[in-house]
């Protein structure tokens, strides 16, 4: 049914300022109503990228807060050779879990990487202290020890190993070259004897064990 003008009294007349008027507020009421959905829809999305902006800030945060993330980062750095970056991530594992005996050993392992044998040994004896007898920490600070060529010091450390895990291959061959760096040859051949017995066709340690043995004929 049209609708009729009561100012020129026939249909909406574009020449009628009355009727232009009318049609020219219904345009906006319609485009009104298109703003307002554009808007909500807007408003919508809006919020839903906040909400999944603040859910992914919260997943950072906890993850940056998690030692055992940092540890792990800290663990694949230095499995990459990066041992800078494993030791800022050992150290992070660190301060947000005290006494994580994992993360300070693995910074041991890192700080005796780069060379700085004094930090090893600090962490490695902070470890030891919060869990005497710790293998990891036993042998880690008797290597930190060799390298320093403080070769008593190492020979202890890996004889409290050895007592903690006897006939350990890794803790038998590094006493061994200790105990021969110090001139203790009885001592580095029954290491090296040791050895031996568990990989006997290690043919190395045969030959070292020959050495040593013509060394000691002669004195």
């Amino acid at each position: 049914m049209a609708n009729y003008c009561p100012n020129c009294g026939g249909p909406m007349n574009p020449n009628c300022s009355y009727c232009d008027s009318r049609t020219a507020e219904a345009k906006k009421s319609v485009i009104s109503a298109q703003l307002r959905k554009k808007l909500i829809i807007y408003g919508v999305s809006a919020l839903v990228v906040i909400l999944f902006a603040g859910l992914g800030i919260n997943s950072l945060i906890s993850h940056m807060n998690d030692p055992e993330a940092s540890y792990n980062k800290a663990e694949a750095y230095f499995k990459e050779g990066k041992h800078d970056k494993a030791i800022k991530s050992y150290t992070s594992a660190i301060e947000l879990k005290p006494g994580n005996i994992p993360a300070l050993c693995g910074r041991g392992r890192a700080y005796v990487e780069t060379g700085e044998y004094d930090k090893a040994i600090v962490d490695y004896t902070v470890a030891i202290k919060l869990k005497p007898g710790d293998i990891d920490a036993l042998i880690g600070r008797g290597h930190a020890y060799s390298k320093m060529k403080n070769y008593k010091a190492a020979v202890i450390d890996y004889t409290i190993a050895n007592s903690v895990k006897p006939g350990d291959l890794e803790i038998l061959f590094n006493r061994a070259i200790a105990h021969m760096n110090m001139g203790y040859d009885n001592q580095a051949i029954a290491d090296y004897e040791a050895v031996l017995k568990i990989t006997p066709n290690n043919t190395g340690v045969k030959q070292i064990l020959e050495n040593l043995r013509k060394k000691q004929k002669k004195k």
